[in-house]
C-alpha cells in the first residue's frame, strides 16, 4: 500500500488502501481518550501528536475547501473528535496501526475520503456530456421566507456562476466562501482543463432548482474539483454549516474494514436528532459483485436515507447498471444521463467544450431530485411540519420498486426525465 494521487490530476494526497482510500498519516480521536492516547501510543510503539495546519500544507496551496486549524474549528463546533497526525508508525500501514490502538480500547480512526458520486474508482457512471441549452428552464424563485431548504455539501461554484445561464441567483441563498489561493476552484490542478468533478456541485443546484424552485439552497465546498474531501472537512460542514432542515451527500466511500466513519457518523446524527433529513448517494459501484451491497457512508449510516440510481427503458423504469443496491437503499430516483446547468467556457480532458449545460449520470444527481421533493412539500406545508416528519409522510407514499431482488421505493420525476 503505497501514497497515491487520486486520477485525473487530483490536488490532494489520498492512500489507496484494501478496502478504502484516506488521508496519509491521519487520524480522528474520540476526545474521551485523548489523555490516555499518548501510553497507548507508546504501547503500540508509534509516534503521533495532535494535527497542527503546519504538518500538511497542501491544505493552504490548494484552491478547494478551506480547511484551516481544524482542531480549533472541531472543537468549536463541539465535534468529539480531533485531528492527530502519525509522525513514525515504523513502516506499518496505518490501517495496522489503528487495529493495534483499537485494540487496546482507544476510539481512533482513519481520516477517510470520500468522493463525489457520480463515479467511484474510476466508473463506471459517466462523465459530463455537452448538451444544447433547453427549450424551457423555469428560473428559481426567491427562497421561501429568504432561507435554504437544502444545504449542499459539494465542490465549488463556478466563477461568476451568478452569469451563467439557468437562473440560480435567487436559488443560491448562501454560499460559503473558498479561499481565494493558487489554483482555480474549476482547474485545481491548473493543467487547463475542467477537472474530473469540476462543477458537479453546481449541476446538482440546478437539479434542486428545477424540482423545488424556491426551495433555497446553501452551497458547501467539502470536495475538490477532482471529487476528494476527508471525513474531518465533510464533519466539520456539517457541524458549522449546514444548517438547513435538509442536506445533500453526494458523495461517499469504503472505509477499511467497513468501519464505520464515527466522526461523521457523530456528525449526521446531531442533525438526525433535530428532526432534520440527511440524503445520500448510494454509490455507483454495482457493476462490481464485491461492493454492490457494502456498507457504502455515509449513505450507510442508520437514519440517513440512501439513493440510488434508475433508467427509464421502452419496458418502464429499470434500476442503472452501475447503483449500488441492497437493503441499505431507501429509495431510487432517476440518474442517467440528467440534464442540468454546468460551467461556460471551459473544455474537459477530452476536449469536449462547454456552453452552460450538460448531462451526467449517477446517483450523485438522483439524491438531489429526492432531497427537493422533500423541500418541495416541507415549503407548502402551511402547518410548518418538520422535515423528518414529511420524509416519513413521502417514503409511505411512493411504491415499492417493482425489480426482483431489490427494495427500497420508486420516485418518479417526469419532469426531469422527459423534458428539456
Amino acid at each position: 500500500m503505497t501514497t497515491e494521487w487520486l486520477p485525473e490530476g487530483a490536488v490532494s494526497p489520498v492512500v489507496a488502501g484494501r478496502d478504502g482510500w484516506f488521508r496519509p498519516d491521519e487520524l480522528l480521536v474520540g476526545v474521551e481518550v485523548e489523555p490516555d492516547l499518548p501510553d497507548l501510543l507508546d504501547a503500540a510503539d508509534v509516534a503521533a501528536e495532535p494535527y497542527v495546519p503546519e504538518h500538511t500544507a497542501w491544505r493552504d496551496r490548494v484552491a478547494g475547501p478551506e480547511y484551516g486549524d481544524v482542531n480549533e474549528r472541531l472543537t468549536a463546533a463541539g465535534s468529539d473528535h480531533r485531528l492527530w497526525t502519525v509522525i513514525d508508525r515504523r513502516g506499518r500501514d496505518l490501517p495496522d496501526v489503528v487495529a493495534a490502538l483499537r485494540a487496546r480500547g482507544a476510539s481512533v480512526g482513519l481520516n477517510h475520503v470520500f468522493v463525489g458520486e457520480d463515479w467511484y474508482h474510476g466508473g463506471p457512471a459517466d462523465r459530463p456530456r455537452p448538451v444544447p441549452p433547453p427549450t424551457h428552464w423555469p428560473p428559481a424563485h426567491a427562497a421561501a421566507n429568504g432561507t435554504a431548504q437544502v444545504a449542499i455539501l459539494d465542490t465549488a461554484m463556478p466563477p461568476l456562476w451568478r452569469e451563467l445561464p439557468g437562473g440560480l441567483q435567487a436559488l443560491v441563498v448562501e454560499r460559503f466562501p473558498v479561499p481565494d489561493r493558487i489554483g482555480h476552484p474549476l482547474d485545481e490542478n491548473r493543467d487547463g482543463r475542467l477537472d474530473r468533478q469540476a462543477g458537479h456541485g453546481y449541476f446538482i443546484c440546478g437539479l434542486v432548482g428545477r424540482v423545488a424552485p424556491a426551495a433555497g439552497v446553501s452551497v458547501s465546498t467539502v470536495l475538490h474539483a477532482s471529487g476528494e474531501g476527508d471525513e474531518a472537512r465533510i464533519a466539520l460542514a456539517l457541524l458549522e454549516e449546514a444548517s438547513a432542515p435538509i442536506v445533500n451527500l453526494s458523495l461517499g466511500g469504503y472505509t477499511e474494514g467497513d468501519i464505520p466513519p464515527t466522526s461523521l457518523i457523530a456528525a449526521v446524527r446531531r442533525i438526525l436528532a433535530a428532526d432534520r433529513v440527511v440524503v445520500a448517494a448510494a454509490g455507483n459501484d454495482g457493476e462490481r459483485a464485491e461492493r454492490a451491497e457494502r456498507p457504502f457512508w455515509p449513505a450507510a449510516i442508520d437514519g440517513v436515507v440512501a439513493v440510488g440510481a434508475f433508467q427509464t427503458l421502452d419496458g418502464g423504469p429499470a434500476p442503472a447498471p452501475f447503483t449500488n443496491r441492497g437493503p441499505g437503499v431507501d429509495v431510487y430516483a432517476p440518474g442517467v444521463r440528467l440534464r442540468s446547468v454546468y460551467v461556460d467556457e471551459y473544455e474537459n480532458e477530452t476536449g469536449a467544450a462547454f456552453a452552460g449545460w450538460a448531462s451526467w449520470s449517477g446517483t450523485s444527481f438522483a439524491a438531489p431530485l429526492f432531497a427537493a421533493e422533500l423541500a418541495r412539500r416541507l415549503i407548502a406545508d402551511p402547518a410548518g411540519g418538520t422535515a423528518a416528519a414529511h420524509l416519513d409522510r413521502l417514503l409511505a407514499e411512493l411504491p415499492p420498486v417493482p425489480w426482483p431482488g431489490f427494495t427500497g421505493r420508486l420516485l418518479r420525476a417526469d419532469d426531469i426525465e422527459n423534458s428539456w
